[in-house]
């Protein structure tokens, strides 16, 4: 893209993510917002002058050294690949392209373009990166792009893929899925809630907040409802747009003002800077070092990179769908139309009912007078709703509650058969009430364990469970086993044995004799075993009564969270409020505190207004709809 600066100016004018400026002899400038972001390069790379190593990538806060060491590149650059180059990339480049020096960019480092490594400084860590069509230069090698075509490039395993980071890129590069951009044709390409942007030469999925409405003139926008403008000099600053203007909020988007001479300008932006009005102007084109003031002309193929593209917002603005597509045509309170963005209800007459809200709910003292029944304590009290008695399963938490009564309908108990004394297991026997267990071979463990030393399993996480299964003790902090291994006969349980590795567990034989305990003459639920035939039923009963309220409890010891009370010291509305049928119309029949105005039927009228057509200030009030910014 070429520009023209007519203006003298020497700061930068940031607008929509490039900047824009002249140099004081009046040359051309432009500063992308995609430009290469040096991490500390150098003026002259090899030890040469300024006039004689005229390329290089911009650079952020680095020294003047004897080698160039410039930043990572822009958009057509991977971002720490594992500093492999790409020397015949998708794109078909094998070295800098045959054609006349461009114009260069007056900066303080710059790095050296290159055909091969040798032509880096390899010992500073330099290797010969290639850029595409840019050319190639010498960078970090953990800077260097590695171009791709699929996956079988890419570092798979660390996460990469073979990405286009941006449309404006040549070719594709190893990195991040997250740092790719996804082509499209249509929304049906992208992913849930974004949506295939058409602005562009070639559209690509994004969030619809990035995707601004396309317009030939001001009246296709918002200009009203929302303040856009249709902008029709974005694409000065975007050659990838592929609409006539966009639909922007000039409060929130800067829409460009093109000029010949800073006499067109005026206001915050007075100065002509490449053909665009600004309120200063940038980057400084050069042919030669001596064009620029204290800086080197750079050339390099860092500066030759696309810039990143852009996208703009028409600011804030009200978007989803209403929940209601149309206005009911009746409703049993007039809320119910009301609260409907576009909806208008009658006059009506009827009752009111509904399950009032407890007084606590009141969160202000206002509130808390203006509900029938409720009274503001600054001291605090007992609050809540209370539980009513059928919500108690047990007697305990039944008798809890003051005004609820248990009754008991079949007690605690254990049932079954039990199973006989006839079993070959020792740890069945033992545990079957009433039957013993007479030994005949006793049980053993034998082996050899598979290290004599404990420190054999030192060195690996997974050794902990092996040292401490040989009698050894584990250091978990440095992986170090000590002590003495235990021999395979010292284990008494088969626990114990299967826990040290090469033991061997033998079960002891013997007889199991006796009459099993009857399941129903147990009594403890820990004795009720299913493993014996018997099982435990758990007392059941109803509970029933009319359970004081909340406020009754003048005590924190009687106030229980049980019964859906709470204790607070600090100010609280409190009382029993009037119930919704006390309500004589429907004024004082309030939602707000769980009552609802009923009639046979309530007229409700009109078209529940689209969200696009909301203002920000009501737009959270239509349900379905909010506030979408940039």
């Amino acid at each position: 893209m070429k520009h023209a600066c007519l203006a003298c100016c020497t700061a930068v004018i940031a607008v929509a993510g490039l900047a824009f400026g002249c140099s004081s002899d009046k040359k051309p400038t432009v500063t992308s917002s995609a430009g290469a972001e040096a991490t500390g390069g150098s003026k002259s790379a090899q030890g040469g002058s300024p006039s004689t190593n005229e390329g290089g990538a911009p650079a952020s806060g680095g020294s003047e050294a004897t080698t160039g060491n410039g930043g990572k590149p822009g958009t057509a650059g991977a971002d720490g690949t594992g500093g492999t180059r790409e020397t015949s990339s998708a794109a078909g480049s094998a070295g800098a392209p045959d054609r006349a020096p461009p114009r260069g960019i007056c900066q303080a480092t710059c790095n050296k373009d290159c055909t091969s490594d040798q032509d880096c400084d390899m010992t500073a860590g330099q290797m010969c990166c290639d850029y595409g069509t840019a050319g190639k230069a010498c960078v970090p090698a953990t800077q260097c792009p590695t171009m791709c075509q699929d996956d079988t490039r890419c570092n798979t395993a660390q996460g990469l893929a073979c990405v286009l980071q941006d449309i404006a890129a040549e070719y594709k590069v190893c990195a991040a899925p997250s740092t790719g951009v996804k082509t499209c044709t249509d929304d049906d390409d992208c992913a849930s809630g974004n949506v295939c942007c058409q602005n562009y030469d070639q559209p690509f999925c994004t969030t619809p907040s990035k995707c601004a409405k396309a317009c030939t003139k001001s009246t296709d926008c918002e200009t009203e409802l929302r303040g856009e403008t249709c902008c029709t000099t974005l694409k000065v600053l975007e050659p990838h747009l592929a609409v006539a203007g966009l639909c922007i909020n000039t409060e929130y988007t800067t829409c460009p003002q093109p000029c010949t001479q800073s006499s067109d300008c005026g206001g915050s932006a007075p100065l002509c800077c490449d053909g665009l009005c600004a309120a200063s102007c940038g980057t400084e084109y050069c042919d030669t070092s001596s064009d620029c003031t204290g800086q080197i002309c750079c050339k390099s193929a860092l500066t030759r990179l696309p810039a990143k593209t852009q996208t703009f917002s028409q600011g804030p603005h009200c978007s989803g769908t209403p929940s209601y597509t149309a206005c009911p045509s009746s409703v049993t309170s007039a809320s119910s139309c009301t609260n409907i963005q576009g909806c208008k209800a009658g006059d009506v007459t009827g009752t009111c009912s509904g399950t009032v809200y407890a007084c606590s709910y009141n969160s202000s003292s206002t509130t808390c007078a203006a509900q029938p029944g409720c009274t503001w304590s600054d001291s605090g009290g007992c609050y809540g709703t209370v539980y009513s008695c059928s919500t108690h399963s047990s007697s305990a938490s039944c008798a809890a509650q003051t005004g609820c009564d248990w009754t008991v309908s079949a007690p605690a108990r254990c049932s079954g058969t039990a199973l006989s004394c006839s079993t070959t297991s020792e740890s069945t026997c033992i545990h079957r009430p009433g039957c013993t267990w007479t030994p005949t071979t006793t049980s053993s463990c034998t082996g050899t364990p598979y290290y004599s030393a404990c420190s054999s399993w030192s060195g690996t996480s997974s050794y902990g469970t092996y040292c401490t299964g040989a009698g050894c003790e584990w250091d978990s902090s440095t992986y170090t086993c000590s002590g003495t291994v235990k021999p395979c006969n010292a284990n008494t349980t088969s626990a114990d044995c299967s826990a040290e590795y090469d033991c061997s567990w033998t079960s002891g034989t013997g007889s199991c004799s006796g009459t099993p305990t009857p399941c129903a003459d147990i009594t403890e639920s820990t004795d009720c075993l299913s493993a014996n035939g018997c099982y435990w039923y758990t007392e059941t009963g109803a509970c029933t009564g009319t359970p004081t309220s909340c406020g009754s409890n003048e005590s924190s010891a009687t106030c229980s969270s049980a019964n859906g009370c709470s204790w607070t010291t600090s100010a609280v509305c409190l009382g029993t409020p009037a119930p919704c049928s006390d309500s004589e119309s429907s004024s004082t029949c309030s939602s707000s505190y769980g009552c609802y105005w009923s009639t046979s039927s309530i007229p409700c009228t009109g078209t529940p207004t689209a969200c696009a057509l909301m203002p920000l200030e009501t737009c959270s009030k239509q349900s379905g709809c909010s506030v979408v910014s940039n």
